[in-house]
């Protein structure tokens, strides 16, 4: 008499041979029992434990989740942290953080969660750690709340994609110290973020700063935005700049031509012929 699959299953979940448990772990078409799903997370095997938390067709228990976060191989722990049918647990939460420095991948997974929300204390060991893909990691979540002590210190990270991450963060309100850092940092993308930002009022340096950076796309920036008082200095910049949107951006502003009545006539005298007469005609 043939035995049924359910049979021809258990017989292989439990043989000697890791390649057939594998076998019977990576199949569907068998009826799981808890007593399979106990045995197979905690199998001699690590690609045999990964094949069970890879399947979908039971919930974990918490004692197998926390069993699972803390296996000893990382790529069974990658796979846990994978998984979304399951709520992290404060104890969960500082499995995970000890995972790190060696079970770094499992970490990143872990870290692209949503379901979860860190102590203060585990934030700031996160965003203080000599690894640069865990600070990273921390100020890409959406999530991330920043005190301005943490603010000042990561604008000034030696990695670019932690001083961006920061950048491009809206969980915070910045104070003009931290704009006066991030509108002259050495990266173009840290520089354009924070010209982006509309949770800050720039001060006339500032302005002076960004009309005057080296990358056109940023100045143009600058000349567009509406939220601060529009100078002499500003107007001149903007006029006389190389590039011909940022001349165009400024001449469009809504005070522009208040500026270039207090600009004018020093800015005519400078202007070239051509110029002169269309700055002449605007003010006029």
């Amino acid at each position: 008499m043939s035995l049924t699959i359910d049979e021809r299953a258990n017989l292989g979940l439990t043989s000697d041979d890791d390649t057939l448990r594998l076998h019977w772990a990576e199949r569907n078409d068998f009826c799981i029992t808890p007593e399979m799903v106990d045995r197979g997370l905690s199998d001699s095997c690590w690609l045999v434990r990964q094949a069970w938390a890879r399947r979908l067709d039971f919930t974990p228990t918490s004692s197998q989740i926390e069993k699972g976060l803390a296996d000893p191989k990382t790529s069974v722990r990658t796979t846990w942290a994978r998984r979304t049918d399951y709520i992290l647990t404060p104890e969960n939460v500082s499995q995970c953080l000890a995972w790190l420095p060696k079970g770094l991948s499992a970490f990143l997974e872990w870290m692209k969660r949503g379901d979860f929300i860190p102590t203060d204390e585990q934030r700031s060991e996160g965003l203080s750690s000599p690894l640069t893909t865990v600070r990273t990691a921390w100020v890409t979540r959406p999530d991330c709340r920043l005190t301005n002590s943490q603010v000042s210190t990561l604008i000034k990270d030696p990695h670019r994609s932690v001083r961006l991450g920061v950048a491009l963060l809206d969980t915070f309100r910045p104070l003009p110290s931290h704009v006066d850092v991030g509108i002259v940092d050495s990266s173009l993308a840290v520089r354009l973020a924070w010209a982006k930002r509309e949770d800050f009022v720039p001060t006339s340096n500032q302005v002076t700063i960004g009309l005057q950076d080296s990358q056109t796309a940023i100045q143009q920036l600058w000349a567009k935005r509406e939220d601060y008082q529009l100078t002499r200095q500003h107007a001149e910049i903007g006029i006389n700049d190389e590039d011909p949107v940022v001349r165009v951006a400024m001449v469009s502003r809504s005070d522009f031509l208040d500026a270039m009545r207090c600009a004018y006539p020093s800015t005519l005298v400078s202007a070239g012929p051509r110029k002169r007469k269309i700055l002449t005609s605007l003010i006029e």
